[in-house]
């Protein structure tokens, strides 16, 4: 099992070595025309994440962990391959069809790589602190790689077009293809692989009513979740209005070596009552975000940057709440259950914000995205008697 965190330490570093992933937005808009076409395309990506959630997470929790990694890992290749496809021909089939595949991959990894990890550290003999500050060092990983890919971006687009670019982003993809095949696949405890699909999906939704903290936790996060990944899709257009798009990928970088540190961080305090770490971490996210586009200068996407610091120990912690609560025969069943209810506001808001961004302004998008985020903070603060 000390082999398959060192192989998890490749697989987060280059599952997050995206080069195109600073200024997607942008590189969809040239191809498509407007945000609005842009937004909705990308949306794809959730809303199929969405459809796959709950067979990916069953088939997960029946079959080798492995082999969905394996799975998800071919999806993403063949996803980066057909976007780059899509910029030389400027074909919308092609930017539907990627995004079609990227949306499967992240449903094969969702829940599957939290509980493979989970797994791994169980096989150790580790607790459930253990797993915190294994999954925090994890994700420092794929931080890391969310900035080598940012910086690249930066070096590369002052010389190259987006299509170059594009056609790069299949070499950590096909690294982290590689890398899975190296993983051996953890022994799991209480394993009911005979039980059917729609009896597995009744029982996961059983837990949820039944466990109100569970069902707290999984509330505040699929609204958190949702609203962060849909400013972090955005944002890129926003800081268009504010800076160079040159510059922009060098602002990602910063974000990444701030999110890297928090994830460090969260592993010293990874014993303290994980719920108050995660209230105390989203309210000044939010703080830190709203006065940031309230002030809308050239300033704006380095605090943004910055904000990014309290991203490791809000995952970490939230993931870790939700771990604590899940059983061991359907950790992935749960987690895609989840990331189902999240897919769907996600698609929703992505398609508002590229409305909003197209009949009035980036900023007012982004400030409509932080406005509904705050809603996020007011529900742990009024009902943290519920976890803590």
């Amino acid at each position: 099992m000390k082999n398959n965190l060192k192989f998890l330490r490749l697989y987060f570093l280059f599952g997050a070595l995206w080069p195109m992933s600073p200024v997607v937005i942008l590189y969809f808009q040239n191809i498509t025309g407007s945000y609005t076409s842009a937004m909705f395309i990308y949306s794809l990506v959730s809303l199929t994440q969405t459809l796959m959630e709950l067979p990916s997470g069953i088939i997960s929790d029946k079959l080798q962990r492995k082999h969905i990694l394996m799975l998800s890992a071919l999806c993403l290749m063949c996803c980066y391959a057909l976007w780059a496809l899509a910029g030389c021909s400027h074909s919308i089939f092609c930017l539907f069809l990627g995004s079609i595949l990227l949306g499967t991959n992240t449903a094969l990894n969702s829940g599957t790589l939290e509980a493979f990890v989970f797994e791994s550290v169980q096989g150790l003999g580790a607790n459930e602190h253990s797993f915190s500050k294994t999954f925090s060092k994890l994700n420092v990983y794929a931080q890391v790689g969310l900035g080598s890919a940012s910086l690249l971006a930066a070096l590369f687009l002052k010389r190259f077009s987006f299509e170059f670019l594009a056609w790069i982003c299949l070499i950590p993809a096909a690294a982290q293809l590689i890398t899975v095949f190296c993983l051996k696949e953890p022994k799991r405890v209480h394993i009911k692989k005979n039980l059917p699909s729609f009896a597995s999906i009744r029982i996961a939704l059983r837990r949820f009513r039944r466990n109100k903290k569970l069902l707290f936790v999984a509330f505040i996060r699929i609204l958190e979740s949702s609203v962060e990944v849909t400013i972090h899709r955005f944002e890129a257009a926003y800081f268009k209005t504010l800076t160079a798009p040159s510059n922009i990928a060098f602002i990602r970088v910063l974000k990444q070596i701030f999110g890297a540190l928090g994830f460090c961080l969260f592993s010293f305090f990874a014993k303290h009552n994980p719920f108050k770490i995660y209230t105390l971490c989203l309210s000044l996210n939010t703080f830190f975000r709203a006065f940031a586009v309230v002030l809308n200068n050239t300033f704006t996407p380095f605090l943004m940057a910055f904000i990014n610091l309290f991203y490791g120990p809000i995952t970490a912690s939230g993931i870790t709440l939700l771990q604590k609560n899940f059983s061991p025969q359907q950790r992935a069943t749960l987690q895609s259950v989840l990331a189902l209810a999240s897919g769907f506001i996600v698609v929703l808001m992505m398609c508002v914000l590229g409305m909003i961004a197209d009949m009035f302004s980036p900023q007012i998008a982004i400030l409509s995205a932080v406005i509904f985020k705050i809603l996020t903070v007011i529900c742990p603060l009024l009902f943290k008697r519920k976890v803590s």
